[in-house]
């Protein structure tokens, strides 16, 4: 019998508090076991079972950090490349265009049209401000996140870079 078959035989007449600990269990042997890159990939599994596909603060985190580009002077630049407060304040302007995508699922997308397109802004609008920029880059996020012929469906950001 392997660990599935030992769950399904037995879940169905196990109460809450049994589940949780079997969960603790699991997770105590698996930490001990696996590397942090194997604990990560695990989490973002589980997470994708219950997270009804949309990111939450902990992974939008670990998205957003891998985000790098080098600019047309070959200076690298890592994500953030806004603060959570102004992701927030800029995501309160929007949200009712694109919901159902909350605040962590924007700040990945955010994030991800500034890496992906700042070398391109700049070359299209060579004489615009920052703030200029920022919302063209917004712009992008929004229409990007409202693409509803996507395979992902209203859960495109998680399934675009988890799936």
């Amino acid at each position: 019998m392997n660990l599935v078959e030992l769950i399904t035989k037995y879940q169905s007449d196990a109460t809450p508090e049994q589940m949780v600990k079997v969960t603790k269990i699991i997770g105590k042997f698996v930490a001990m076991h696996a590397s942090e890159e194997d604990l990560l990939k695990l989490y973002k599994e589980i997470y994708g079972v219950v997270g009804n596909g949309h990111f939450n603060d902990f992974f939008a985190d670990v998205q957003i950090k891998k985000m790098v580009f080098e600019d047309d002077n070959d200076v690298e630049h890592r994500a953030p490349y806004y603060t959570s407060a102004k992701t927030q304040e800029i995501y309160e302007t929007v949200k009712d265009e694109i919901r159902p995508y909350n605040q962590w699922d924007f700040a990945v997308v955010l994030n991800m049209i500034y890496s992906d397109n700042f070398n391109l802004m700049k070359k299209w609008f060579p004489e615009d401000s920052e703030e200029q920029l920022m919302d063209k880059m917004v712009d992008l996020a929004v229409n990007w996140l409202r693409d509803d012929d996507n395979p992902y469906g209203q859960c495109k950001a998680w399934g675009y870079f988890n799936h």
